[in-house]
């Protein structure tokens, strides 16, 4: 490559790293209040608001999140402990949707800790919340632990059936 290429190609390189940069940087400086920027949602877990959710033999939400009418992917965590040999189950819901029902069995070990990861696409019209709910076999035997919800607004949203052998 000549030096005359060379001299085009990082000028178009500092042009482009600029205008990238000044996005960033007005992003930044905005606030990140920038309607058209794609926003996400997160539950914090922890700090003075987390309270520990003991189980029963229905389903019991564990952490909520509310979220304004569109379209999203969820995805959670539920972490759960026991000492009592019993199995456990969650699903994401929102209104009357539910998503995968997910499960696992806890209390092999004293003091035994088990963390389902939950994962949920959806629309909705409304403002509502989207939980985590969990049932244990045992009533009792099983409490929550912090479980983060995340949900990520997208601009379209296909549900297909998933692998099936």
């Amino acid at each position: 490559m000549n030096l005359h290429r060379a001299r085009v190609l990082v000028l178009v390189g500092m042009v482009i790293a600029s205008g990238v940069g000044g996005g960033v940087a007005a992003w930044a400086a905005d606030g990140g209040n920038d309607q058209s920027l794609t926003r996400g949602f997160f539950a914090f877990p922890g700090g003075d608001g987390w309270v520990t959710v003991n189980l029963g033999t229905e389903f019991t939400d564990i952490q909520r999140l509310t979220l304004p009418p569109g379209k999203y992917i969820a995805t959670a965590t539920a972490a759960l402990a026991s000492n009592i040999l019993t199995s456990v189950g969650c699903r994401l819901t929102i209104g009357t949707l539910e998503g995968d029902f997910v499960q696992g069995v806890l209390g092999r070990d004293s003091n035994d800790f088990l963390a389902l990861p939950l994962t949920f696409g959806f629309t909705i019209q409304t403002p509502q919340d989207l939980a985590v709910a969990c049932v244990a076999g045992s009533a009792g035997a099983v409490v929550s632990q912090p479980s983060p919800i995340t949900a990520i607004p997208v601009d379209r949203l296909t549900i297909q059936e998933g692998f099936a052998p």
